[in-house]
C-alpha cells in the first residue's frame, strides 16, 4: 500500500478502538513499523493511525473499455438513457472516452442537456466524406494572378485536372513561359487562378481592388482574391494608414454605353 490508496479498516487501530471497523478512508502518509499509517477516514476531521494488518486496499474499479466511440464521436441515440430519459432519434456527441456498466457513456445533447446511455442505446454517426469537386479542368484557360510560388503570372491552360500535391493544386501550362515539372508545366494553386472570359458565356472580366478608408479611391486592379488580399494586408501596415480598415473589394459586374457611330443624312 501507499499514499493515496483508497483502504477498508478490518481490525483495531492503536487505541485497541474498534469503532471505525468497516468504514473506508485515504492514505495519507507512508507506512511505518513503530507509528503505522495515517488514514483519513472518510466523514472523519481528524486522521487516525492504523496498523498495516487493519487496512484492506480497495482495488479501483476496473472499466470495460468500448472501442467503438470516442470523445467528440457524433452519435443518435437509439434507446433510453440509463435513467429512463427517451431522446430517442436526437444527435448528441459523446463527452467521456471510456464506459462502465454502473455509469454509462456520458453524452451531451445539442440543446446542452448531458444523458449517460449504455452502448447497445447508441448509434455511431458515419460523417459524410465530400469529395471535392475541381474548380478547373483539363484544357481549361486561365489568368495566373501574382502568387506566393515559383510559377509566372499570366494566362495558361490547365494541363492537368486537381491532383494530390496539397488541396486545389494543378498543373498549368503558362503562356511563353518554360515550365519545370510535368508536360513542361508549372504549379499553380486555385487561390490565384481564376477562369479567362472565353471559358464561360457572359463571364464579366472579373478583378478586386483595395480601398483603405478616408481615402480618395483605388489605385489597381488585382487579378485574384488572393493578390488582393496580400496587397491589402501590405497597406494595413502602412503607417498612414494605421487603424483604417483596408477592405478588399470585387467586381461583380460591369456596363457601358455603346459608342454611337457617326450618322450621314444626305440632301
Amino acid at each position: 500500500m501507499k499514499i493515496g490508496d483508497k483502504v477498508k479498516i478490518i481490525g483495531v487501530n492503536w487505541q485497541k478502538a474498534n469503532n471505525y471497523i468497516g468504514k473506508e478512508g485515504e492514505i495519507t502518509s507512508r507506512i511505518s513499523k513503530d507509528f503505522g499509517v495515517k488514514v483519513q477516514l472518510k466523514h472523519v476531521k481528524r486522521f487516525q493511525r492504523f496498523p498495516a494488518s487493519s487496512l484492506e486496499k480497495i482495488e479501483p474499479e476496473k472499466k470495460t473499455e468500448e472501442t467503438q466511440f470516442k470523445v467528440g464521436d457524433e452519435v443518435e441515440i437509439i434507446g433510453l438513457s440509463l435513467v429512463g430519459y427517451d431522446n430517442i432519434g436526437e444527435k448528441a456527441v459523446i463527452e467521456r472516452d471510456s464506459f462502465t456498466e454502473a455509469e454509462g457513456w456520458t453524452v451531451k445533447l445539442k440543446n446542452g442537456d448531458r444523458y449517460s446511455y449504455k452502448p447497445s442505446s447508441l448509434k455511431l454517426v458515419t460523417p459524410k466524406v465530400e469529395i471535392p469537386t475541381p474548380k478547373f479542368k483539363k484544357g481549361d484557360r486561365v489568368k495566373i494572378g501574382k502568387n506566393e510560388g515559383r510559377c509566372p503570372t499570366g494566362d495558361a491552360t490547365v494541363f492537368q485536372d486537381a491532383f494530390a500535391w496539397g488541396k486545389g493544386n494543378y498543373y498549368v501550362d503558362v503562356d511563353g513561359k518554360k515550365g519545370i515539372y510535368t508536360g513542361n508545366s508549372w504549379v499553380a494553386n486555385e487561390k490565384y487562378m481564376r477562369p479567362l472570359k472565353e471559358n464561360r458565356v457572359d463571364y464579366p472580366e472579373t478583378f478586386y481592388c483595395c480601398y483603405v478608408d478616408g481615402t480618395g479611391g483605388f489605385n489597381h486592379k488585382h487579378d485574384t482574391e488572393a493578390e488582393a488580399m496580400k496587397e491589402a494586408e501590405r497597406l494595413a501596415k502602412k503607417g498612414q494608414n494605421h487603424g483604417r480598415k483596408v477592405h478588399v473589394l470585387k467586381c461583380i459586374a460591369s456596363c457601358e454605353v455603346p459608342e454611337t457611330p457617326v450618322q450621314w443624312n444626305f440632301k
